[in-house]
C-alpha cells in the first residue's frame, strides 16, 4: 500500500526546510547517486528550529502512517534527511531495505531494519523527478506539501525519474520497528503520535456510547434493570446525564467499558 497525503506540511514550513538546507550545504560530506548533497539530521541538529520542525515531520508522519497505512506495531524514526536534486538528478530502481543478488533473489541490503519510508516534498517549481512505483502502475508527480509513504520492503520498489529544470526539495523520513536503531533525539514522537491517535479514538467511543444511549433511552430499551434502570426511577438530572451514557454500554463489552470509564469521570 502507498498513501498520498495532500498538503501535509504547510508551505511555510516547507520554506524553512529549504532554507535550512540552503543555508547548510556546506556541512554535507554526503552525496547521492548523482552527486547532490544530501544533510542528515546530524547534520543540523544544533541549527535553531531544526529540532521543532523534524519533530513535527515525524509526529505527522508516524500518525498518518499508523492509521492510513495500518500500522499496528509501534514505529521510530531510524534515518531523517533533507535533500535536493538539480537538473539530471535521479534515483535507479530499488527498494529501500532489499537488494536482488546476482540470482534475482531478495535479500537483506545495508538498510535492513527500515520498515517504512516517507517522502515530504517541499517544493513544485521543477520538472520532471517524479516518484515510480512499476510494480503499482503508479506515478507520483511531487507537489508542496505532498507526503508519500509506503513499507520498504521489495513489494515497493522505487524509482526517481531524472529532474529536466529546477531544483526538487526533500525531507526524507526512514522508520523502523526496532527500537535499538531508532534515532534517540525523537524517541518521544511515537508515543506523542500514539498518544494523539489514542485521544481520537476514545473521543469518537464517547461520542458513539452517547449516541448509542440516546436511543436506547428514547426507545426505553432496559432488558434488564440495570443500574441505569435504578437511576431512572429515582430520576434527578444530575443522573440522567450518566443514564444516558451507561444506557449506550449495552451495545458490546468494549464499548460499555469505555463508557463507564467516560461516564464515571475517569
Amino acid at each position: 500500500m502507498i498513501i498520498q497525503i495532500e498538503n501535509a506540511i504547510s508551505a511555510q514550513k516547507c520554506r524553512q526546510l529549504m532554507d535550512i538546507y540552503d543555508r547548510n550545504i556546506g556541512l554535507s560530506d554526503v552525496s547521492d547517486y548523482t552527486g547532490h548533497p544530501v544533510l542528515y539530521w546530524m547534520h543540523v541538529q544544533d541549527i535553531p528550529n531544526a529540532k521543532a520542525l523534524f519533530t513535527d515531520l515525524i509526529t505527522r508522519c508516524i500518525r498518518h502512517v499508523t492509521s492510513d497505512l495500518r500500522v499496528s506495531a509501534p514505529i521510530f524514526p531510524e534515518t531523517a534527511i533533507l535533500a535536493t536534486m538539480g537538473p539530471g538528478g535521479h534515483h535507479p530502481r530499488h527498494a529501500d531495505n532489499r537488494q536482488e543478488d546476482e540470482h534475482g533473489k531478495w535479500i537483506p541490503n545495508h538498510t535492513p531494519n527500515r520498515a517504512i519510508s516517507a517522502i515530504y516534498y517541499l517544493d513544485g517549481n521543477f520538472e520532471g523527478g517524479e516518484l515510480v512505483f512499476e510494480q503499482h502502475n503508479l506515478v507520483v508527480k511531487p507537489r508542496r506539501g505532498l507526503l508519500v509513504a509506503f513499507p520498504s520492503d521489495e513489494r515497493h520498489v522505487h524509482e526517481v525519474l531524472p529532474v529536466r529544470s529546477g531544483r526538487r526539495y526533500t525531507a526524507t523520513l526512514w522508520f523502523t520497528d526496532n527500537r535499538q536503531f531508532a534515532l534517540t533525539d525523537f524517541e518521544g514522537c511515537a508515543y506523542a503520535a500514539q498518544t494523539s491517535k489514542l485521544t481520537e479514538l476514545f473521543t469518537r467511543l464517547r461520542h458513539l456510547g452517547m449516541s448509542i444511549g440516546l436511543k436506547l433511552y428514547a426507545a426505553g430499551a432496559t432488558r434488564t434493570p440495570s443500574i441505569g434502570q435504578q437511576s431512572l426511577n429515582k430520576s434527578s438530572p444530575a443522573k440522567d446525564r450518566k443514564i444516558v451514557k451507561l444506557a449506550g454500554c449495552r451495545a458490546s463489552p468494549v464499548l460499555a467499558a469505555n463508557c463507564l470509564s467516560l461516564a464515571s469521570g475517569d
